[in-house]
Protein backbone atom coordinates (compact mmCIF):
# COMPACT_ATOMS: atom_id res chain seq x y z
CA UNK A 1 0.00 0.00 0.00
CA UNK A 2 1.36 3.41 -0.91
CA UNK A 3 2.23 5.71 2.04
CA UNK A 4 -0.40 8.37 1.21
CA UNK A 5 -3.17 5.78 0.94
CA UNK A 6 -2.00 4.18 4.19
CA UNK A 7 -2.10 7.57 5.96
CA UNK A 8 -5.57 8.33 4.62
CA UNK A 9 -6.83 4.98 5.84
CA UNK A 10 -5.29 5.53 9.29
CA UNK A 11 -6.91 8.99 9.57
CA UNK A 12 -10.28 7.59 8.50
CA UNK A 13 -10.07 4.78 11.06
CA UNK A 14 -8.93 7.19 13.80
CA UNK A 15 -11.90 9.47 13.13
CA UNK A 16 -14.25 6.49 13.16
CA UNK A 17 -12.83 5.19 16.47
CA UNK A 18 -13.08 8.68 18.00
CA UNK A 19 -16.72 9.02 16.92
CA UNK A 20 -17.44 5.58 18.36
CA UNK A 21 -16.03 6.69 21.72
CA UNK A 22 -17.79 10.08 21.55
CA UNK A 23 -14.60 12.14 21.57
CA UNK A 24 -12.88 14.52 19.20
CA UNK A 25 -9.29 14.21 18.06
CA UNK A 26 -7.52 17.37 19.21
CA UNK A 27 -5.29 19.15 16.73
CA UNK A 28 -2.60 20.01 19.28
CA UNK A 29 0.04 18.33 21.45
CA UNK A 30 -2.52 15.86 22.84
CA UNK A 31 -3.34 14.73 19.30
CA UNK A 32 0.35 14.24 18.59
CA UNK A 33 0.70 12.17 21.77
CA UNK A 34 -2.21 10.00 20.64
CA UNK A 35 -0.46 9.43 17.33
CA UNK A 36 2.69 8.34 19.18
CA UNK A 37 0.64 5.92 21.28
CA UNK A 38 -0.89 4.42 18.14
CA UNK A 39 2.49 4.11 16.49
CA UNK A 40 3.93 2.44 19.58
CA UNK A 41 0.95 0.10 19.82
CA UNK A 42 1.40 -0.95 16.22
CA UNK A 43 5.10 -1.57 16.79
CA UNK A 44 4.46 -3.68 19.89
CA UNK A 45 1.74 -5.73 18.25
CA UNK A 46 2.29 -5.56 14.48
CA UNK A 47 -0.23 -8.35 13.85
CA UNK A 48 -3.00 -6.42 15.62
CA UNK A 49 -5.60 -4.62 13.58
CA UNK A 50 -5.06 -0.87 13.29
CA UNK A 51 -8.64 -0.10 14.30
CA UNK A 52 -8.23 -2.15 17.48
CA UNK A 53 -5.07 -0.26 18.40
CA UNK A 54 -6.79 3.07 17.71
CA UNK A 55 -9.85 2.12 19.75
CA UNK A 56 -7.73 1.03 22.70
CA UNK A 57 -5.75 4.27 22.62
CA UNK A 58 -8.96 6.32 22.69
CA UNK A 59 -10.36 4.14 25.47
CA UNK A 60 -7.23 4.56 27.59
CA UNK A 61 -7.13 8.35 27.10
CA UNK A 62 -10.88 8.95 27.24
CA UNK A 63 -10.80 11.26 30.27
CA UNK A 64 -8.19 13.53 28.65
CA UNK A 65 -9.98 14.00 25.33
CA UNK A 66 -12.59 16.64 24.48
CA UNK A 67 -16.14 15.37 24.00
CA UNK A 68 -17.53 15.42 20.50
CA UNK A 69 -20.06 18.19 19.97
Amino acid sequence: MQPEIRRSLAVYLAEHAARRRGVAIPDNEVGAQLAHLVRGGCMLAPDAYLFTVLDRVFASELSKLPKRS
